[in-house]
C-alpha cells in the first residue's frame, strides 16, 4: 500500500507541475495538491449540475409524497445518495430518534438502499428507530428520478462530499452538510442562505451545531417561497 501511495504521489506531482491548468472540486484538494506540487497553482471549481434535470416542480414534489405516503403539510428530513459506511447513516437515524418525537408530521427518508451488508443493516436500525411509522427507505434511485425525491424532501443531510449537494440546492432543499466536510465551502459567502453546517464530532469536537439541532433549525426555513430562492441562489452560484 506504501509503495502504491508513493508512485501515485509522484505521478500526481509530476503532472501538476507540468500542467498548463490544475482544477480541484473543492478547496481541500486544491491545498494537497499545491502542498505536493507548489508550483501549481490549483482552481477551485465546484461539481456542476445540469439545470434541465435538477429544478423546483410542484407537480414532482405531489407525485412522490403520494408514493411515497407523506402528506402535504409533512416536513421531511432526507438522506438521498449511496448508502454506503462511511455515510455514516446511524448519525442520521440517531438525529431522527431526538427530534421525531416532538413533531408528529415530521418524516425521514433514506434513499440509496441496496442488497449489501450495511444496507440491510441500516433498514434494520430504521426499523427498530423511534417512530419507525414515518420513516421512508428508497432503494438507489436512477438518476431520472432524483430531482422527483429532492422535490418531496424539504431537507437533505450530506455527510460526504457529492455532486448530490449541489443537485439538492437546485431543487430548493435546505442543506445540512458537517461543518468539517471538504463540502462546508459550499455555504460560504452568498450561498450560507442554502443550508446549515453541523458539527459531527468525528474529529472529538465537542462545540458548535448538533446535527439533532441543524434539522430542528432548518424546520423553521421551510416556507414554499425560501424554497425557491435558494433553488434560484443555487443556479447563480452552482
Amino acid at each position: 500500500k506504501a509503495y502504491h501511495q508513493t508512485v501515485a504521489r509522484y505521478i500526481l506531482r509530476r503532472t501538476t507541475t507540468h500542467a498548463d491548468r490544475v482544477i480541484s472540486t473543492t478547496p481541500e484538494t486544491a491545498e494537497f495538491v499545491k502542498a505536493l506540487s507548489p508550483r501549481s497553482d490549483p482552481e477551485v471549481i465546484p461539481l456542476p449540475f445540469r439545470a434541465e434535470r435538477y429544478f423546483p416542480s410542484e407537480s414532482m414534489r405531489r407525485a412522490w409524497r403520494t408514493r411515497l405516503g407523506i402528506p402535504d403539510d409533512g416536513c421531511v428530513s432526507a438522506f438521498i445518495g449511496r448508502v454506503v459506511q462511511n455515510k455514516r447513516i446511524e448519525d442520521i437515524l440517531h438525529a431522527w430518534n431526538s427530534v421525531s418525537d416532538n413533531n408528529k408530521s415530521h418524516y425521514l427518508v433514506i434513499s440509496g438502499l441496496g442488497a449489501d451488508p450495511y444496507s440491510q443493516h441500516v433498514r434494520s436500525l430504521a426499523q427498530g428507530a423511534l417512530n419507525a411509522h414515518r420513516i421512508r427507505l428508497v432503494d438507489f434511485l436512477q438518476n431520472d428520478d432524483v430531482n422527483g425525491l429532492l422535490n418531496a424532501v424539504d431537507m437533505s443531510i450530506w455527510p460526504a462530499v457529492s455532486v448530490g449537494i449541489q443537485q439538492a440546492m437546485a431543487s430548493g432543499c435546505l442543506v445540512l452538510l458537517p461543518a468539517n466536510s471538504p463540502g462546508s465551502f459550499l455555504l460560504d459567502g452568498q450561498a450560507h442562505d442554502l443550508g446549515l453546517l453541523y458539527n459531527d464530532n468525528s474529529d472529538g469536537a465537542r462545540q458548535g451545531t448538533s446535527l439533532t439541532s441543524a434539522v430542528t433549525r432548518g424546520k423553521t426555513l421551510m416556507h414554499p417561497e425560501l424554497r425557491r430562492t435558494r433553488a434560484d441562489l443555487a443556479s447563480a452560484l452552482y
